[in-house]
């Protein structure tokens, strides 16, 4: 393929210029109808009129805040913030109908980013200027979705490097304060064409690539099919994450209707769909096309992956389509994946002394042994490089050896916005000896086998009780598995001071509509299965409501923020259903 812009916003010139009514974008109402599309020649004269817009009062380099809805007038916003050479922030907007407390994560963003305007729609910036947070007053709201009869970029759009900021992507927040991540040009333009090349989108990918109904305001619903679109030059077919939460055949619906080749998001959104589409709504379903149905941005869970592969096998869905990945957004997206066209890598493993070993192996530590089957997340890509490191002493660990993953490569983000001393622990570490290369601390643990990452879970997460590691994700794994109502995401483990000792604490949701159970049995289930797997006592159980864990926007579950609950005794306990 020819030579590619080496900015986004020149990147988008350079589409509009060649193929100006081709179409890139379009949206499905309800993940069934077409009911809006954009074209590179559209999205460049919204993305100018937006320019033009910004010019008025934005300055290249300040941020601007893009606050939407799902919906498609998010990406002429995003480009419109590039082409006037401003630093696009997405954020997610408040809940309808909320208060001041709704707008919280908006507020945390914009205190952090200092925003010179706000792009939105005009029914979100009804609902800023009701609840007038104090970090937006004085920050000019923008409404993008109305006439404006304000002037248009005449010119080039600005003229950016590939090392200037275009983006901060705020984390979820899984382990702490949402942080922004800056992004620029390069590191961006970097990650694409690593997932362009593990996807096989430049060579095998049809016209129709993808299927999406992740938030733009996530990594993966961003970088990895908004602006991949863009990057291979591939049609994409968007709609709203609720959508898919409703009736998830909607979403392999839309991969039968248009042929996808690539769709994907975290694990939970494939457990959806096998616990809740019908036989009879599979028999409408041909998932053939689908070669890279890619998994990632929460712990992956083997019995998902071989549930839903056994489960749509019938409808033309293949073990080797399943794609699962590790990645985070201090990367840009993308670290680790497999071969396209490979089927996921599935091992038992015995986890003693922060080694792993496989099933097979006897293993004589002394110490204790856990049982524990992973997937596998590949290998890093071409030009990148995966240390397994001891975070105490910052060497490298021998293979087998569980360590915090540390990631070099061309699409690490420069920081954290206004962060200095956690982007020089966090994006500046060396290894003991080697000041010559500069690494990205994942905090995530995990070890390499025969060259394939597995992870094992969050550096910050891990228990330690009476001087012994506790993986979180292990016991939750354990507690998972015990009864149908538990689903795959639902529960949280963790650690908590109480009477000056660490002590165990498990959180379990049970499913909606469960209604003949005995909690109290199901709560001593619990206490007997940890103590016996995991040689280690639980200090306190609670089954809550289904779906009041706090969890991340890609789905994973907060554990930090579960025990400030529990501390708090903020808890949605389980009650039974009232008899219909």
């Amino acid at each position: 393929m020819p030579e590619r812009s080496q900015t986004l916003s020149g990147l988008l010139a350079e589409r509009a210029h060649d193929q100006p009514e081709r179409t890139i974008y379009r949206w499905l109402r309800d993940g069934e109808t077409e009911s809006a599309a954009i074209s590179y020649g559209e999205l460049d004269r919204q993305a100018r009129r937006i320019a033009g817009r910004l010019g008025r009062s934005v300055s290249p380099g300040d941020r601007v805040l893009l606050v939407y809805p799902p919906g498609l007038e998010f990406i002429p916003a995003l480009f419109g913030c590039l082409y006037a050479g401003a630093v696009a922030v997405p954020a997610h907007p408040p809940a309808r109908g909320t208060n001041a407390e709704g707008t919280r994560a908006l507020v945390s963003v914009a205190e952090n980013c200092t925003p010179a305007a706000c792009l939105t729609v005009a029914s979100v910036a009804h609902q800023l200027q009701a609840t007038e947070p104090d970090a937006l007053r004085g920050v000019e709201i923008i409404v993008t979705d109305a006439a404006d009869d304000g002037p248009v970029l005449q010119t080039d759009p600005h003229a950016a490097r590939p090392d200037d900021l275009a983006v901060l992507q705020y984390t979820s927040g899984s382990t702490g304060d949402p942080k922004g991540v800056m992004l620029t040009h390069a590191s961006i333009l970097n990650n694409e064409q690593d997932i362009a090349r593990a996807f096989d989108h430049d060579v095998s990918a049809p016209d129709g690539i993808g299927v999406c109904w992740l938030p733009f305001q996530h990594d993966m619903g961003l970088i990895g099919n908004v602006l991949q679109s863009l990057y291979v030059d591939r049609t994409c077919y968007f709609f709203s994450p609720v959508t898919m939460l409703q009736r998830p055949i909607r979403w392999l619906e839309a991969i039968t209707r248009y042929r996808a080749h690539t769709s994907g998001g975290p694990n939970f959104a494939y457990d959806q769909c096998t616990r809740r589409i019908t036989a009879a709504q599979k028999a409408g379903l041909d998932l053939s096309s689908w070669r890279i149905a890619y998994v990632g941005a929460e712990p992956i869970s083997p019995a998902v992956v071989e549930s839903f592969t056994e489960s749509f096998a019938e409808c033309g869905f293949r073990p080797e389509a399943f794609y699962p990945c590790y990645g985070l957004a201090e990367a840009s997206l993308m670290v680790s994946g497999g071969r396209a066209e490979s089927r996921p890598v599935i091992r038992n493993f015995r986890i003693s002394a922060n080694r792993a070993f496989p099933a097979t192996e006897t293993v004589e530590t002394g110490g204790l042994v856990t049982e524990q089957r992973l997937v596998g997340c590949g290998h890093a890509r071409e030009g990148s490089s995966i240390a397994i490191v001891d975070p105490v002493t910052a060497t490298e660990c021998d293979a087998g050896s569980i360590g915090e993953i540390w990631f070099s490569s061309s699409s690490v983000a420069q920081g954290y916005w206004n962060r200095e001393h956690e982007t020089q622990s966090i994006f500046r570490a060396q290894l003991a000896g080697d000041a010559a290369r500069q690494w990205l601390r994942t905090g995530d643990l995990g070890f390499l086998q025969d060259g394939e990452l597995f992870v094992c879970g969050r550096l910050k997460d891990l228990i330690v009780i009476h001087g012994q590691n506790h993986a979180p994700e292990d016991i939750e794994q354990t507690v998972t598995g015990l009864n149908l109502v538990f689903r795959p995401g639902s529960t949280a483990a963790f650690g908590c001071a109480i009477e000056g000792e660490e002590r165990l604490i498990v959180l379990q949701e049970v499913d909606r509509g469960a209604r003949d159970i005995d909690a109290s049995a199901l709560e001593g289930l619990i206490r007997r299965e940890v103590a016996e797997r995991h040689q280690v006592q639980v200090y306190d159980v609670a089954l809550l409501q289904h779906g009041t864990l706090p969890r991340t926007t890609s789905g994973k579950v907060r554990r930090h923020a579960a025990r400030d609950r529990y501390r708090e005794r903020a808890l949605t306990l389980w009650q039974a259903p009232s008899p219909r």
